[in-house]
């Protein structure tokens, strides 16, 4: 079973990057086939900033996503996480998934909410906070 189990596992996991790999090159394809769509066929009414304030409509609310700025200790530059209720503040400090696992980030500047084309990224690949960092947490990543 060693020789043949050891195979049968390379072959689930390849079959498993492969789906992976298929499932997210469709939604970049979507995203990118969606925003070049022409913008005067739409067929969703124009609203304004003020009526947008009074009710927001869920086609209105995924046009925008509210986004912080974080800064790492030890690293130059700051990085752009989604989050997904706007009460983080600038000089908190929060919870992210990097490349290198888990790491505690302050907040550099108060949350924004900004429309998905000014994005440098499709924003299902924006990254989202995990949780605003409390006691225990300062200590475990200092």
């Amino acid at each position: 079973m060693g020789r043949d189990g050891g195979e049968l596992m390379r072959t689930i996991l390849m079959i498993l990057m492969i789906i992976i790999i298929t499932v997210v090159s469709i939604d970049i394809i979507l995203y990118f086939v969606k925003s070049m769509s022409p913008k005067g066929k739409s067929s969703r009414p124009k609203t304004d900033r003020s009526s947008f304030q009074e009710g927001l409509t869920p086609e209105a609310e995924a046009e925008e996503v509210a986004i912080i700025e974080v800064e790492f200790k030890g690293y130059k530059g700051t990085y752009t996480y989604g989050v997904v209720q706007p009460t983080v503040y600038k000089g908190q400090y929060v919870l992210v998934l990097t490349r290198d696992g888990i790491r505690c980030a302050k907040v550099v500047a108060d949350s924004k909410t900004i429309k998905q084309s000014q994005l440098n990224l499709p924003p299902f690949l924006l990254e989202n906070i995990i949780c605003i960092a409390d006691e225990e947490d300062l200590e475990y990543y200092s």
